[in-house]
């Protein structure tokens, strides 16, 4: 794999030249310090959170396969930069190096500490350092990075060469109370229609909509969310993360940390007892993801189950304090009628090696065409001939 994997907080290389400082860890334990740290003055999305991390380290190291890449960097005055939470994924000869993510997150994005970059000559400056202790990989990918995180610039996306991310951000600003801000992000005639599926399915059955807060609740949730899930890709052909029954192990685990104070909250639109639509996401502050939701597309599926569902959640949410109701990454057309704003992500792809120059090169490829209409308009008719 190019180098050798040492334990605890020992490093696998350090830069020590004056200026800025970087040095790769190998377990979270190791960097626990650094978590607590920016937790306190930093920003970081509930992806790259210690309690997200922790349990994503834990089920690789089950998959196989993955190495542990953990960066820690320091800014010339000594203070806390950056975490890169990374990992090294070997297939035969092959080698990648990509955030902890396989599929999983919905954002990548360093932990950025009060010393992060401030401008795009610093991070040059601090990259150069972070390059020199990373292991070797024939491919370096950062993908589905967010432009800013929690309103500071992503200094990733100051690299040479990040381009656009075929996948965006949709977000929705919601605030109390959420009637006024449900009129403002939707149209009178969405608003009327789920007013509407809502009225027909109360004068049909008994409805609540609520979270599952004990540990048994949030499990039998969650294995009826995957029964959704796994229900639709039949019949749809589709292919899922979540296949895996590690990964799929490693959502149930965060899920049941709700139960303790964790950062998952698991919600449901009860129908004469039984979870008809369910919503699984992760709160930082102010934020919610939602990352899974499903429903039942058996007898109530005429009520637009997955949509009312949303609303009920943001509603529930605005409740609560919460300000921003993420539905994260993809293009579902659902999403538009909801009224959120989308926000380009981000990708910055570099070969380490001469295998890894052809994969570089087609995802810059891609990036280019992307930035151009006309470049895309060209290739579409291409494909067609």
């Amino acid at each position: 794999m190019g180098h050798t994997v040492v334990s605890g907080a020992q490093s696998l290389g350090a830069q020590a030249r004056p200026g800025w400082r970087a040095v790769v860890l190998t377990s979270v334990a190791a960097v626990a310090h650094r978590w607590q740290e920016i937790g306190r003055d930093g920003a970081y999305t509930p992806f790259q959170a210690r309690e997200w991390m922790e349990g994503w380290y834990k089920a690789a190291a089950q998959r196989g396969g993955i190495s542990p890449v953990i960066v820690a960097g320091d800014a010339p005055d000594g203070r806390s930069a950056m975490v890169l939470p990374l990992a090294l994924a070997t297939a035969g000869r092959r080698s990648v190096l990509a955030f902890a993510d396989g599929g999983g997150a919905d954002y990548n994005a360093p932990l950025l500490g009060p010393g992060a970059p401030k401008t795009p000559a610093e991070m040059r400056q601090a990259w150069q350092a972070i390059k020199a202790v990373l292991p070797r990989a024939d491919v370096i990918r950062f993908e589905k990075m967010p432009a800013d995180v929690e309103g500071r610039p992503n200094p990733l996306c100051w690299l040479p060469g990040t381009g656009l991310s075929v996948m965006t951000q949709a977000a929705c600003a919601i605030s109390q109370p959420y009637e006024a801000a449900r009129a403002r992000l939707m149209t009178a005639r969405f608003r009327a229609r789920l007013d509407a599926s809502l009225a027909r399915l109360r004068k049909k059955a008994d409805i609540r909509f609520g979270p599952a807060e004990t540990e048994a609740e949030i499990a039998a949730l969650f294995d009826e969310l995957m029964r959704q899930k796994d229900a639709r890709a039949r019949v749809l052909g589709w292919e899922s993360w979540l296949d895996d029954p590690v990964w799929r192990a490693f959502y149930r685990e965060g899920a049941l940390k709700g139960a303790s104070g964790g950062a998952a909250r698991t919600l449901a639109l009860w129908v004469n007892g039984d979870p008809a639509a369910i919503i699984l996401g992760f709160q930082k502050g102010e934020r919610f993801c939602d990352i899974v939701a499903s429903f039942d597309a058996g007898a109530w599926k005429s009520h637009s189950l997955g949509l009312l569902v949303q609303d009920l959640a943001m509603a529930w949410m605005a409740e609560r304090g919460v300000t921003i109701y993420d539905m994260t990454i993809g293009a579902e057309g659902y999403k538009d009628d909801f009224g959120p704003v989308f926000a380009p992500l981000y990708e910055y792809v570099a070969p380490g090696s001469l295998r890894g120059m052809a994969d570089a090169a087609a995802a810059r490829a891609k990036s280019a065409l992307r930035l151009s209409p006309a470049l895309t308009r060209l290739a579409k008719r291409l494909l067609r001939r």
